[in-house]
């Protein structure tokens, strides 16, 4: 917010963390199509459910350093 971009370099980085609707795409793999016409297939990082925050194995691994087995 403090870095001093001119206007089409704020607009190009606008994209970058996407908006609350990608937060409602599948958590399931699934296939973008491109402009060019090419495909894509997106496979998403693991979520947890309802918020679909990412959840992360090296968080598992932290976690059971104190967990108890």
């Amino acid at each position: 917010m403090t870095a001093r971009l001119t206007a089409e370099q704020r607009a190009e980085r606008a994209s970058l963390f996407g908006n609350l609707r990608d937060g409602l795409r599948p958590v399931g793999p699934y296939v973008w199509r491109l402009p060019s016409g090419r495909r894509l297939l997106e496979i998403p990082v693991t979520t947890m459910p309802v918020l679909k925050v990412p959840f992360h194995l090296s968080y598992l691994l932290y976690l059971a350093r104190y967990s108890e087995p």
